[in-house]
């Protein structure tokens, strides 16, 4: 299949917000990983952010897209990039700050049957997204609304089991991991339910034309852990 690769070049406020984004989640990304290399909790994190980073790459290409056939992979690319993100997240929550149970593994083996299908379906055009997406149609949700639906009940069903692993354990936990878990739960939860509300749930009632919004919230997120879990307990106080 050919692909063109029109885009249209003057670079909007948007655009400069969106590249910010980008930045921020792979120094974010990269500060997380060299923290601990090893550390699982440390690794989905980073990989988690990392997947953050490439959807916003392809917001970006999407908003300044031209072609039809291009406008169709940032669409896929996004959907790809974004279903990594909570399942990289979900086994954040896992492991962070430490295991509460065991993940059996028939339950490991559906979160990855599951996710499998749902990247599967993300970039197999004419299924999830049409191959072809007009200009005139560009913000108009062109996607399939049966598997936008499927698509969104997995990414909300993982984010709702996420969340509910670290209130769990921030209920149970005292100290320092509790303010740490606090400060966690803060930073994601602002983050996913901008980016649910931004580039999940306005596209199926409404249109895209506000998608470039979401990817923002990481900002925040990049902000605020930067801040508290990095800068603040090295502070020198004098």
């Amino acid at each position: 299949m050919r692909i063109a690769f029109d885009i249209y070049i003057p670079i909007s406020p948007i655009v400069i917000l969106l590249v910010l984004a980008v930045v921020a989640n792979f120094v974010l990304a990269w500060r997380v990983w060299v923290s601990n290399r090893k550390h699982l909790v440390n690794i989905y994190y980073a990989l988690a952010i990392l997947s953050a980073a490439f959807w916003t790459i392809g917001i970006i290409f999407f908003w300044l897209a031209k072609s039809a056939s291009l406008i169709s992979l940032s669409l896929r690319w996004n959907h790809f990039w974004a279903a990594l993100i909570i399942f990289f997240f979900y086994f954040f929550t896992y492991y962070f700050p430490y295991k509460t149970f065991i993940l059996k593994k028939s339950y490991a083996v559906i979160i990855l049957v599951a996710t499998f299908f749902i990247l599967v379906i993300s970039v197999l055009p004419n299924l999830f997204i049409p191959s072809v997406v007009a200009l005139a149609e560009k913000f108009k949700a062109p996607s399939n609304l049966f598997w936008h639906i499927v698509y969104g009940i997995y990414f909300l069903g993982m984010g709702i089991v996420s969340f509910r692993n670290l209130l769990a354990k921030y209920r149970r936990t005292d100290g320092i991991w509790r303010k740490r878990l606090k400060q966690v739960l803060i930073a994601t939860s602002i983050t996913y339910i901008g980016g649910s509300i931004f580039d999940l749930i306005i596209p199926i009632v409404y249109n895209d034309i506000l998608g470039w919004v979401g990817p923002l919230f990481t900002l925040f997120m990049a902000a605020y852990i930067g801040y508290y879990i990095f800068w603040e307990p090295n502070r020198v106080v004098n």
